[in-house]
């Protein structure tokens, strides 16, 4: 048995996701000070409805991420997961090299996001395809 079922896994990102985006929504303006460089602008409507955007992603995930989900539904989204949070992190890491995020929060949130992202794509590669005959019983 995995350390990481792809249940748990996506449980992860799901909660990782509402809980960031949770934060993000109740104190925006605190939220923007703590990730962006001072003189950064910020836009209230956009830090919310980004926040918005992620706490829906992690519900979805959290909701998919239950056993009544095909196990192929769930390979298809470590795959999508996968994709979407390597490309996180690498713009988290641009961000920081162009001055716009702190270097601390570029960090974490780009390590973390990379990590998640290559878990996902690692767990999703280790599946069989969904047409082989091991895939069938999906």
């Amino acid at each position: 048995m995995p350390v990481l079922s792809d249940e748990g896994l996506l449980r992860a990102c799901g909660l990782t996701a509402v809980l960031n985006g949770f934060a993000d929504f109740l104190v925006p303006r605190a939220a923007h000070a703590f990730y962006f460089k001072q003189g950064t602008p910020f836009n209230e409507a956009t830090m919310m409805w980004t926040a918005f955007g992620r706490m829906a992603v992690g519900v979805i995930t959290l909701y998919l991420s239950t056993g009544s989900t095909p196990r192929a539904a769930k390979g298809r989204l470590l795959r999508v997961l996968g994709a979407v949070l390597l490309a996180a992190g690498a713009s988290h890491a641009h961000n920081w090299w162009i001055g716009l995020l702190n270097p601390l929060v570029a960090a974490n949130w780009g390590g973390g996001s990379a990590l998640l992202g290559a878990l996902c794509l690692l767990r999703a590669a280790r599946r069989p395809a969904s047409g082989s005959a091991a895939g069938k019983a999906d």
